[in-house]
């Protein structure tokens, strides 16, 4: 109801209701996603939606007709009354969730944004999202974060930190604030370092791969390895995520995919942190937590539901 209420006529007067419905219970916020990924794809199999045009909050995704809604609202009820979750793709486009900061004071918080990228914050930091229907911007207020990108190749995924642009290939990375400057440590993919257009700077783009870390200071830029000490660069804190998000993630990274057995299985939420390179650590991990029997026919880890009585 909160997701119908948020794309009707009256959605201005409900926001701020919705908003706090949210934040009282994780359990709230994660029926929320589900709901507004089952009404990006009802709109969206009618239209797509133009995303310039569309307010800052809250979300819309898209306007679609009354009849739409209506089966939409049915649709929700059934999923309540039946005690299930069923997830559907949502719209291809990233969209605007809120323009407003997202602090994590003084515990680490993981986030996930509108387009299916993941934010993890660590302890007092801030990012402010800004997302205009042509790239998806993320300022870096203060602290660090590490950035998980949902692969997007229309709307580019850039970073502001300090003086320097971070431009995101489908990758993850993580940015910091230093009291001398700013760091940014590649974990997956290609980046692109840069300063802002408007600073009127001429420099030459910084690209970094897998393993690399550019340190800007006052004074120059350096590139480096990444230190031997830093392990498991590739684990990333997922907030409450559907199962089959983490395996579309995981199966981009891994050598040896992950499959569902029940496509039904892929609504469940999972909690954690987990490393997307080792898909059969990572399959192992998820049939424990799910209670789910692995299988391996030597091309692919495979989840099925555990035998009836097992």
């Amino acid at each position: 109801m909160w997701v119908a209420r948020l794309h009707g006529p009256d959605a201005d007067r409900h926001f701020a209701d919705a908003q706090q419905w949210r934040a009282a219970d994780p359990r709230h916020e994660a029926a929320f996603q589900r709901s507004q990924a089952l009404w990006s794809a009802t709109g969206s199999a009618t239209r797509t939606p133009n995303l310039s045009r569309m307010r800052p909050s809250p979300p819309v995704v898209a306007r679609v007709g009354a009849g739409r809604r209506l089966a939409f609202a049915s649709f929700i009820a059934l999923i309540a009354t039946g005690g299930g979750a069923i997830l559907l793709e949502r719209a291809q486009h990233p969209t605007v969730r809120e323009d407003a900061p997202i602090a994590s004071y003084e515990q680490p918080r993981a986030v996930r944004l509108i387009d299916g990228s993941i934010v993890r914050l660590a302890a007092n930091s801030v990012v402010a999202p800004h997302f205009n229907g042509e790239i998806r911007a993320i300022t870096l207020l203060e602290g660090s974060a590490r950035f998980s990108v949902a692969h997007d190749v229309a709307h580019p995924f850039v970073v502001t930190a300090g003086d320097r642009t971070v431009t995101a290939r489908g990758t993850i990375f993580d940015v910091a604030l230093l009291p001398s400057g700013l760091s940014v440590t590649m974990i997956e993919g290609i980046v692109e370092v840069a300063r802002p257009p408007h600073s009127g700077a001429v420099q030459a783009t910084v690209r970094l791969k897998r393993g690399e870390r550019l340190i800007v200071t006052h004074a120059a830029e350096t590139v480096t390895p990444v230190p031997a000490g830093i392990s498991n660069m590739a684990a990333t804190d997922y907030p409450p995520t559907p199962l089959s998000r983490v395996i579309e993630d995981a199966n981009r990274m891994g050598h040896k995919p992950i499959r569902l057995g029940d496509a039904g299985l892929g609504a469940a939420l999972v909690q954690g942190r987990f490393d997307l390179t080792n898909t059969g650590g990572l399959a192992q991990q998820l049939a424990a937590a799910l209670d789910l029997a692995l299988r391996d026919d030597g091309g692919a880890f495979t989840l099925v539901r555990s035998p009836i009585g097992k």
